[in-house]
């Protein structure tokens, strides 16, 4: 992976952590509102395509 890294010029490389640090953001946002989007998921999709 350091080779690769290497490779990669220095303001790809910042690109690439920084969606990397967002991905991860994500990801663990989504698994803590897993329980509420069970909950409310179909009901808000009903409204949103009704402002379609």
């Amino acid at each position: 992976m350091e080779r690769v890294l290497k490779a990669v010029p220095v303001d790809l490389r910042v690109k690439m952590e920084a969606l990397v640090h967002d991905l991860t953001l994500a990801l663990e946002e989504s698994s803590t509102t897993t329980n509420v989007r069970r909950r409310w998921g179909l009901r808000r999709r009903a409204r949103s395509a009704g402002n379609i």
